[in-house]
């Protein structure tokens, strides 16, 4: 039979309404019949109404309080008196407590304020609801004892978020208020026992299941005293629901509800006891099994977990066995599988609704027939699985005995909560001594990514480390499981989130993780992921079911995993900081054996008298270093431009009798001596022995055990003299620092050759060329400062120095100190130009000769200037040449140089060597007797060896003089020594 409440009824109500008013009752009629199947038959009052009762027929009757004659409980009551069992409800227009109680004790169904009655829908539902409950046979009778059968309690009804809208008077004083007090009131507030986690939710899934339900439950009055009540509940084609209630105060049934709410109350509080306990997890699952399935009244409960692949039973009651049995796969369309991944508050498992073949074996083995599954976790998306509760029969499960389940279900999350936590905490605590063992950073991270993902509800954990040279994100370690749809994530994270909480050393949380981190979330329950950066060393990135409770943990594993990376950052600081420091006292090392060997060097160059003294005294300190074995010097033939062995030292091993170097082949086949003459740059030949068919020269050196070579020419200007080849028994010998130092000490043999072979031709011949310029171009240095400063500069000596500088003393005349050595700080000609001495009105001045000066010039064609006179108008230079030299050559040179140059006079000179004897008698010749006899014996004293072997007290007191009147006459004596041997005549 269909209920007359239901949208689909089409058998009518009939219904006798009674109102003396007959135009409202015409008004009430129509809109009756309107709002549905309801036919109406009017009376216009109580002996009326009688006597069409008598007739029968009718499903209810609606009586108006104020008749005339007999009111409406006088009718009431006469209509008890014939037929107990039809529903009557009374209208009133004021309703006082004493009307509500007579009306009571006469048997109203209920009692309703005639004016919200006559809006129709609320009457409506009313009459309709009080048909189905007595077909049902759910209302009061007159078959049973007093006292037995439950009262009538009224009706109200509640909108869409079950709150009231509507409310009868019978029911407003069942529970002690005012009914405008009611209004708007929750649902909760008549029936707190509801009261859970989605209260209104779960209440209307429970009435849409099947239109309506029936049950005992325990209302609540407004003074507290509970109220055992039979509760139907109607939805309404209007979005609303239409509960009705019986009082069972009194009744065998009474103490049912109340039990039950105990029974509930004392499973939840030894639930509570027992997650407080630190039970063993298995134990407490099936403790939350046996006691759901008591409470309720359930045949079978079982707890699902819901896992990547499958769904599992991991605790139940009732069953018969299957403990542990997967009941679900992520392929298999089974009814569990479906409800673990619902995110649905509750799900009912209905005969008629769900197809048969849908349902798990596990439920079909055990004639499961109804039921209904809350899931269970901390998250809605993706539950940890869901709570069972079934029945061989059909039946209906009040909202208390869901919102019981419910709040097993939170127990049951907390439970998860502790667990998950305290394998969280304890996974991080190992952590600290995983990640010690960690040999790299790539080490580290794939070891906390595999303790990470054992953490319940991280279901995948990829690590990343930042590449500085690709400066990427690069995958290297992964550990867990993701979803088939989801796949992994990507080997390289390129996306804008994840870099964001790299680079802002942000932890991120994020709807999902793969194929990378996207749509950053603010709300934990909306995220199934987290970026985690690693500071400057990369992120984690991990899937989690429950991210909020997990947030803790993660963030202090990820600590712990930055400063394994730190410490082997800070390790390879070390280290890289070591490895710098020994490299730079090797380096240094090397730094001052290249000095030692360049000071070596200049000691040679100071000593030599020749160029063949040189050489040989060069090569003789050069094998002296700990990294050449071989060292030789080759002279340049300009004529068949090869090069000529010239001096050599240390393992030579016959090396230059078996290979001839020829300066016009190819550089890179050429003895490298050959291609530093030929370039004029260094050339370092390393690994001696790589190629497959190395030239001659390589195989003949790697004969003898050379493995490397360096070679450096050696020059002046653009003279090449040849060059310096250096070999080494090992393959790396000749670094920065060695080929710096060679380059250097190259090209100081380079100038002390060319001021060697100068001095040669000056010495070796009588027959010298004079050659006098005159200088009028106003570039000229000692010219321009003659003309702004109008001074006369002249030049006193140039000394060529042992690294190739050339040093210079200079006089000036008739102006400042100052102002020389500012005009001289923006001469190129010239550099470190620094004041000596004054005499009169002639100051004295240092400096050195850059190739830019005209004393450069021409001693790089083998001139030397004796003398160099500056005047406001012009200078006057003096050069001396051998007398086989190319004048021509040094003349061209000169005005290239200098346009403003001009030879005024050349002269062949016949210049003899003073003999000894000749030396001696000018020497005497200038020397008083006391000068001579004092500085005879103090040479004889040894007053000039080093050191002193006799001080000036000491000879003073021989010569039995005062020894200032000693010093005054060695200080005459040595100056004109001095004059003699430096001064022209």
């Amino acid at each position: 039979m269909v209920p007359h409440t239901s949208p689909q009824s089409t058998r009518p109500v009939r219904l006798l309404y009674v109102d003396p008013d007959r135009e409202t009752a015409a008004t009430t009629a129509s809109a009756l019949e309107a709002s549905g199947p309801i036919d109406v038959t009017m009376a216009t009052g109580a002996g009326d109404a009688l006597e069409r009762l008598t007739d029968g027929g009718f499903d209810c009757l609606v009586t108006d309080a104020d008749l005339p004659g007999r009111d409406g409980v006088d009718l009431l009551e006469a209509v008890r008196e014939r037929q107990s069992d039809l529903p009557v409800v009374l209208l009133v227009c004021t309703a006082d407590d004493a009307t509500v109680d007579r009306a009571r004790a006469a048997g109203a169904t209920d009692v309703l304020r005639k004016e919200d009655a006559t809006r129709g829908r609320w009457l409506a539902s009313r009459i309709a609801s009080l048909v189905d409950e007595r077909d049902l046979g759910i209302a009061p009778g007159d078959d049973a004892s007093e006292g037995s059968l439950p009262a009538a309690g009224g009706s109200c009804l509640f909108d869409d978020r079950l709150r009231v809208i509507e409310v009868s008077e019978l029911f407003a004083n069942l529970y002690g208020y005012e009914p405008d007090a009611l209004l708007g009131e929750p649902w909760t507030v008549l029936f707190p026992a509801d009261r859970g986690p989605q209260t209104a939710e779960t209440v209307r899934a429970t009435i849409d299941r099947r239109g309506s339900t029936i049950d005992d439950a325990l209302g609540v009055r407004t003074d507290g005293c509970a109220i055992p009540v039979q509760r139907s509940v109607t939805a309404t084609d209007s979005e609303t629901y239409l509960c009705s209630v019986l009082d069972l105060s009194g009744t065998d049934r009474g103490s049912v509800p109340i039990e039950r709410d105990a029974r509930r109350q004392r499973a939840l509080a030894a639930l509570s006891r027992e997650l407080r306990e630190e039970s063993d997890s298995d134990a407490f699952f099936e403790s939350v099994a046996a006691a759901v399935a008591d409470a309720v009244g359930a045949d079978c409960c079982g707890l699902f977990e819901s896992r990547p692949d499958a769904v599992v039973l991991r605790a139940g009651a009732g069953w018969r066995d299957g403990i542990g049995r997967l009941v679900g796969r992520s392929t298999t369309p089974s009814h569990p599988n479906r409800k673990a991944r619902s995110g649905d508050s509750v799900t009912f498992l209905d005969r008629e609704a769900d197809d048969r073949s849908a349902l798990s074996s596990l439920l079909r083995e055990h004639g499961i027939e109804d039921g209904f599954e809350a899931p269970v976790g901390t998250t809605t998306d993706r539950p940890w699985g869901f709570l069972g509760v079934y029945t061989a029969v059909r039946r209906d499960f009040s909202a208390a005995e869901i919102a019981f389940v419910r709040g097993v279900t939170s127990l049951f999350g907390a439970r998860l909560e502790r667990d998950r936590a305290d394998a969280a905490w304890t996974t991080v605590v190992a952590l600290r001594t995983e990640v010690r063992r960690g040999e790299s950073p790539r080490d580290v991270t794939r070891r906390t990514v595999d303790a990470l993902v054992g953490i319940p509800g991280a279901s995948a954990v990829t690590g990343y480390l930042y590449d500085e040279r690709g400066d990427a994100l690069e995958r290297s370690a992964r550990a867990g499981t993701l979803a088939e749809t989801d796949g992994w994530p990507a080997s390289t994270l390129e996306g804008e989130t994840a870099w964001r909480a790299f680079v802002d050393r942000e932890r991120t949380l994020v709807r999902e993780v793969a194929p990378e981190p996207d749509e950053v979330v603010s709300e934990p329950g909306l995220a199934r992921g987290v970026v985690l950066p690693l500071g400057e060393h990369g992120v984690l990135v991990a899937a989690v079911d429950g991210v909020d409770e997990l947030l803790e943990p993660l963030a202090t594993a990820t600590s712990i995993a930055r400063a394994a990376l730190e410490r082997h950052g800070g390790e390879r600081l070390l280290a890289a900081r070591e490895e710098t420091i020994n490299a730079q006292a090797k380096r240094l090392e090397r730094l001052g054996a290249s000095a030692a060997l360049g000071r070596r060097i200049d000691g040679a160059i100071a000593t030599a008298a020749s160029r063949a003294e040189l050489e040989a005294a060069a090569c003789d300190r050069l094998v002296n270093h700990e990294r050449i074995a071989f060292a030789w010097i080759g002279a340049y033939d300009i004529v068949g431009e090869t090069i000529e062995p010239r001096a050599w030292a240390g393992a030579e091993r016959s090396y230059l009798n078996t290979v001839s170097i020829d300066t016009t082949a190819p550089p890179d086949e050429q003895e490298p001596t050959g291609a530093a003459v030929r370039t004029g740059k260094p050339q370092c030949r390393e690994r001696l022995l790589a190629g497959d068919r190395p030239e001659r020269w390589r195989r003949e050196a790697a004969r003898r055990g050379y493995r490397s070579a360096l070679s450096v020419p050696i020059g002046y200007a653009e003279l090449r003299y040849g060059g310096l080849t250096v070999y080494a028994d090992r393959h790396d010998a000749f670094g920065d620092e060695e080929r710096r130092a060679l380059e250097a000490i190259g090209e100081r043999l380079g100038h002390a050759i060319h001021a060697l072979e100068v001095t040669r031709s000056l010495l070796e011949t009588t027959d010298v060329v004079e050659l006098e310029f005159q200088l009028r171009d106003a570039d000229l240095a000692f010219v321009r400062w003659a003309s702004e400063a109008d001074a006369r500069v002249e030049l006193e000596s140039v000394v060529t120095r042992s690294d190739g500088s050339i040093r210079g003393l200079f006089t000036v005349e008739g102006t400042s100190a100052e102002r020389v050595l500012e005009l001289a700080g923006r001469a190129p000609e010239v550099t470190e130009t620094s004041f000596v001495t004054e005499r009169n009105d002639t100051r004295l001045f240092a400096c050195l000769f850059t190739r830019d000066s005209v004393v450069s010039r021409l001693l790089e064609y083998g001139a030397v200037v004796r003398s160099l006179e500056s005047a406001p108008d012009g200078a006057t230079v003096v050069a001396e040449l051998p007398g086989d030299a190319d004048v021509r050559r040094v003349v061209d040179a000169v005005s290239a140089s200098f346009p403003g140059a001009k030879l005024v006079r050349r002269r062949h000179e016949d210049r003899r060597s003073r003999t000894r004897f000749e030396f001696l008698a000018e020497v005497e010749r200038r020397l008083t007797d006391r000068q001579y006899e004092v500085l005879r014996t103090a040479y004889a004293s040894g007053y000039y060896e080093t050191p002193r072997e006799s001080s000036g007290a000491e000879v003073a007191a021989l010569l039995d003089i005062a020894q200032p009147t000693f010093n005054h006459h060695l200080h005459a004596a040595q100056r004109k020594l001095l004059t003699v041997l430096f001064a022209d005549d």
